[in-house]
């Protein structure tokens, strides 16, 4: 399960256009509600500010949406500064119209740029510079706003200080947020990093196994056969030179089935999940067909409850009933007068339960839990690799199967594969398994 992480720059460029966006929308709002006690008392010289600052909203909107996002914020950031000293100007001092310098001052680090430093420096200093002129050197503020109502400069003053309070109270839910966001990434980032560590170990592990096996069971068989090529040189007897020809195709029949597993295993890490419609009695025949040659006296009974549309891996699928069925033809126990497997296919919708049954040596119950294990032989006269049980596993984890098996020892074997149909399933790669961060 592996995160895809966004570049760190898309997603800064993309945060601070959402928060734009919520921003001048918010604060669109936040203008019009302050905006009422001038509608009320019609100061006209405010109401053009305001109708100035709505209008340069609207338009900083669209250059956000158009992709321009650091353009309006630079914009937006700067008249907003310009035209809050204008108003306060005019309404002055007790209109509290200053108090927007609050939000602002908040704003500007998360809607510039944060590469620029100087540039949120200078549009964080226009503000506090303004703001300073306004309380400690303008006088002519105070004189204006004799010229307006008592009530209205009183209301005036209340609205826009609640107003700037919840400008404020926005940004600091979204610092919450964004370091909530922020905490999310670090969790996914050190879970994804888990997972590759713990996928790279099993790769690695899988590899020291596979060398091993590879220069051991791979030369063993090629070792036998020249062996049995040298003594053939030296044979004249036809009746012994014949036994050696079928010990040099029993050496082959091995390697072939060896090298059969390897590429069956490399198949299975390698190839994409391709889910299609398959004949689930078709393949199970195919199979049985393809491994009856390993011992033709094995009697083979199928009862299938479920022959419509099934949707599943049909390579995986093959090789996972090929694995379980060729087992059951080999290791077929020899002292049995009536050798017999039964191969039961059950529907459970929306999953298909297969089961085969054989009445064959079966796994000594200490075994039972090390079956599935890379490269693992009950003894070394074994005659697989030690591979396919290790591959139908794999393959079924892959198609979102599971695999159970009961044995016993001289008695025989049961091992059962449930697959679910993948039809309107969506299947996620799995290298993109862990939940993207969120938008």
């Amino acid at each position: 399960m592996e995160a895809t992480f966004k570049d760190p720059k898309i997603e800064g460029y993309n945060k601070r256009k959402r928060l734009l966006d919520y921003l001048i929308k918010g604060a669109s709002i936040v203008v019009f509600v302050a905006t009422i006690p001038e509608i009320y008392y019609w100061i006209t010289d405010t109401l053009i500010v305001v109708s100035v600052i709505l209008a340069l909203f609207g338009f900083c909107y669209f250059l956000n949406k158009k992709g321009h996002t650091n353009l309006a914020a630079n914009i937006i950031v700067l008249t907003v500064s310009i035209l809050v000293f204008f108003q306060c100007m005019l309404t002055g001092l007790s209109s509290m119209v200053f108090c927007f310098y609050m939000p602002l001052l908040i704003g500007i680090p998360f809607i510039i740029d944060n590469k620029n430093i100087g540039l949120i420096l200078m549009h964080m200093l226009i503000p506090i510079m303004l703001c300073a002129y306004l309380l400690f050197i303008n006088q002519a503020s105070a004189h204006a706003a004799k010229e307006l109502a008592t009530g209205f400069t009183n209301i005036n003053g209340q609205i826009n200080f609640l107003c700037a309070l919840s400008q404020c109270g926005f940004f600091a839910w979204f610092i919450i947020r964004d370091h909530s966001s922020s905490q999310k990434l670090i969790l996914l980032s050190k879970a994804n990093i888990e997972y590759k560590n713990a996928k790279l170990l099993k790769t690695n592990n899988e590899m020291d196994h596979l060398v091993y096996s590879i220069s051991h069971d791979l030369r063993a068989p090629i070792a036998s056969a020249l062996g049995l090529i040298e003594i053939s040189k030296l044979e004249t007897d036809p009746e012994k030179l014949k036994y050696y020809e079928i010990l040099k195709e029993a050496c082959l029949r091995r390697l072939d089935n060896f090298i059969y597993d390897i590429l069956n295993y490399l198949k299975n890490n390698r190839l994409e999940i391709e889910v299609c419609n398959v004949s689930i009695k078709e393949e199970i025949l195919n199979s049985i067909e393809m491994n009856s040659i390993y011992n033709d006296q094995v009697h083979v009974t199928i009862e299938c409850e479920y022959e419509g549309d099934f949707y599943t891996d049909k390579n995986r699928l093959r090789m996972i009933l090929n694995n379980i069925i060729s087992n059951a033809f080999r290791y077929a126990k020899p002292s049995t007068v009536e050798k017999t497997i039964h191969i039961k296919v059950r529907n459970n919708f929306p999953t298909l339960e297969i089961a085969v049954k054989d009445n064959g040596v079966g796994i000594n119950k200490e075994y039972i839990d090390k079956i599935f294990e890379m490269f693992f032989k009950t003894d070394e006269k074994t005659k697989g690799s030690g591979l396919g049980l290790y591959i139908t596993k794999e393959a079924l984890t892959k198609i979102h199967g599971s695999i159970t098996v009961w044995s016993e020892k001289g008695v025989g074997s049961i091992f059962t594969i449930t697959i679910p149909n993948l039809e309107n399933v969506p299947l996620v790669r799995e290298d993109n398994n862990i939940n993207s961060i969120m938008e």
